[in-house]
């Protein structure tokens, strides 16, 4: 039988044609024994050169992206530095009237405009968080996260704990029915209710069996105490400040807060951390301002207790987009390891391809 022997010019048209090919089955032999890996790394890159995007395509993604940057701008800032400005109109409300040069009319005005803001503008951001909770399709958190903003416009500004403390308690409990549910790949509203709801009732029966730690027992005493409180204060106390029922539903409430605060600074991640301590100042903060006869004076605590609470707040209650950027992360990370499953399984088969061609090749 006389072998063929392929003349430079068809070898060259094979190697355009099909891509690089060796000129034998022996060649091709030596080349996977001395360098293995030359073969998959020039196909890598005549299939990435196939699936590239056509210049049009390429425009579109660019526009995309700039607007999808913008965007994620907005979503990442907006809630920060509109909590920073009420903190800072906060913060300089109870010291500028004791500032001699600063005129009173514009001390009574900067005043007016840290509670103004705090009552509308800083419950946009809230509703930014409870948004977020609703495209993550967690649907009690959503509505618990309307609360704050929803009952702020109802209460002066010495009983704003008030709101937060509803909302708090409930999110405590939340937050480690949370930590105990399984994490999915897909979210849907009836799965993350039905762990939601099952988390919080093993963390409770766990509580009652008298298996709870530190953080449980914290956890549940914190949420009863806030939520209590909260409640009694809403009902029977909500536009006094040192009425006996205001300062029993206030120590409560504010007990109660102090407590899952000091826990969330020790077990919690850094973000719940750093919020821990802020908003531990301002329970500290809400206690002092109903005992302090002098109302002027009372007033400096409360300024300071929402300077506290709305940065501390922000923090603690953005977890929100923390998970939904979690999840989306994790969505990226499966598509990416399908994607180079696909690679290694298209590589695999052009091989296979490669390699039937070079035995009818030799064959012939």
């Amino acid at each position: 039988m006389q072998i063929k022997t392929p003349n430079k010019n068809n070898i060259a048209l094979e190697q355009n044609s099909a891509g690089p090919a060796p000129v034998n089955a022996a060649q091709n032999q030596i080349q996977k024994e001395t360098n293995p890996t030359i073969d998959q790394t020039e196909l890598k890159e005549q299939i990435h050169q196939d699936k590239a995007p056509t210049q049009n395509t390429t425009s579109n993604n660019k526009d995309e992206s700039t607007q999808k940057g913008i965007l994620k701008i907005i979503r990442d800032r907006y809630p920060n530095w509109c909590n920073s400005i009420a903190a800072l109109l906060h913060s300089l409300a109870p010291a500028l009237p004791y500032l001699p040069f600063v005129p009173e009319k514009f001390s009574k005005m900067v005043d007016k405009a840290a509670v103004i803001f705090s009552k509308s503008v800083v419950p946009i951001a809230m509703l930014h968080n409870s948004w977020e909770a609703f495209v993550g399709k967690r649907g009690i958190e959503s509505i618990i996260k309307l609360v704050t903003p929803a009952l702020l416009y109802t209460v002066p500004l010495h009983n704003f704990n008030i709101p937060y403390g509803l909302h708090s308690s409930v999110k405590l409990i939340l937050d480690k029915a949370m930590h105990k549910a399984p994490q999915r790949k897909e979210q849907s509203f009836g799965q993350n209710f039905k762990d939601m709801t099952q988390g919080a009732k093993n963390l409770f029966g766990d509580f009652f069996a008298g298996k709870g730690d530190w953080d449980l027992n914290s956890t549940v005493f914190a949420f009863a105490n806030m939520l209590f409180g909260s409640v009694g204060g809403y009902l029977f106390a909500r536009t006094e400040r040192d009425s006996w029922p205001a300062k029993i539903f206030g120590l409560i409430r504010n007990i109660g807060g102090l407590v899952g605060d000091v826990n969330i600074s020790i077990v919690g991640d850094e973000h719940e951390k750093k919020a821990g301590r802020l908003m531990g100042l301002a329970s500290i903060f809400g206690i002092i301002q109903r005992w302090i006869p002098d109302p002027k004076v009372a007033r400096i605590f409360s300024h300071a207790l929402i300077a506290c609470d709305d940065i501390g707040f922000n923090i603690w209650s953005n977890d929100s987009k923390r998970r939904n950027d979690k999840v989306e992360e994790q969505k990226q990370e499966t598509l990416k390891q399908e994607s180079e499953q696909k690679l290694k399984e298209e590589i695999k088969q052009r091989l296979t391809l490669h390699s039937t061609d070079e035995v009818m090749q030799a064959a012939a």
